[in-house]
């Protein structure tokens, strides 16, 4: 798209939003508005690698992953470029 993920511009009020799906609720959840496009980059950056950790948690709890797996979710990180 034309902004980093999860970040889009809002026209009306002249500022970028971002947003990111929760696989727990099942729901699409709002990440505020923002000045810049990185600032809303970054709420998204946190909110996904935290849902990517409680996912991996979950997962590593119930049998479901390798330790190794567990590990690469645990330090994946969201880059602007994605």
């Amino acid at each position: 798209g034309e902004y980093a993920i999860g970040v889009s511009f809002h026209k009306r009020d002249l500022c970028y939003t971002s947003n990111c799906h929760n696989p727990f609720t099942n729901s699409n959840v709002s990440l505020g508005y923002h000045d810049t496009e990185l600032e809303a980059f970054c709420a998204y950056k946190e909110y996904k690698e935290n849902i990517i950790k409680k996912c991996a948690e979950l997962e590593l709890g119930r049998g479901n992953i390798s330790n190794e797996c567990y590990e690469a979710m645990i330090s994946y990180e969201v880059e602007f470029t994605d």
